[in-house]
């Protein structure tokens, strides 16, 4: 016997319908600096600094991000354990041959799953520094995937992927001005497109 089960939006599973869209432009380089989850109102909370946003739209001193999301599904970290072995030696070789053996190297890293809670439990002594955002869009659901460095004062220099799966994520400044999820990744945009102007 079959039963049909509607298929989440996650970066496990994609279906063919979900959109992603990305959301690099507006996190990149960015700071999480808190994450804090209520599993009783199935909220987790993101608390990201984005310095160049902060300084080039006049946001204030400190003015932070934070990214709401409700209906918690699922929530989860996974860690990137380094090969055991000798890396490559890499030094005075062409650039091609670098990224080669890099390459080559990082394939045989290990994705290892981290307790959400062990996750959480990294801030605020440690940031995660993201280098990458995208956000998967369904029907009635959407999972943010931030990818980056968990690094810090206790943490080793983890590079980590972080999936949370919810009903619908709201996103404000502290004390501030909620956005839309086109109005948020406009911010970036402006932001890069005069990051690529200024020198021409």
């Amino acid at each position: 016997m079959t039963i049909d089960h509607p298929i989440r939006p996650d970066w496990v599973n994609l279906s063919s319908t979900t959109m992603v869209s990305s959301l690099w432009q507006s996190l990149h380089d960015g700071h999480v600096l808190a994450v804090t989850s209520d599993n009783l109102q199935r909220i987790v909370a993101l608390k990201i600094d984005v310095f160049y946003l902060r300084e080039f739209h006049n946001l204030g001193d400190g003015a932070c991000f934070e990214l709401d999301l409700e209906g918690v599904e699922s929530a989860r970290c996974n860690m990137y354990v380094p090969w055991p072995g000798k890396p490559p030696q890499t030094q005075g070789l062409p650039i091609q041959e670098q990224n080669r053996l890099n390459a080559e190297y990082q394939a045989k890293w290990r994705e290892e799953s981290l307790g959400w809670n062990d996750f959480m439990g990294a801030f605020p002594a440690n940031a995660l520094d993201i280098s990458d955002a995208e956000l998967a869009l369904g029907e009635r659901v959407l999972t943010l995937r931030l990818a980056g460095m968990l690094s810090g004062a206790s943490a080793e220099d983890r590079y980590v992927d972080v999936y949370v799966r919810a009903a619908g994520m709201a996103i404000r400044l502290k004390d501030g001005p909620a956005f839309s999820l086109s109005q948020f990744q406009q911010l970036g945009e402006e932001y890069w497109q005069w990051f690529s102007d200024r020198d021409r």
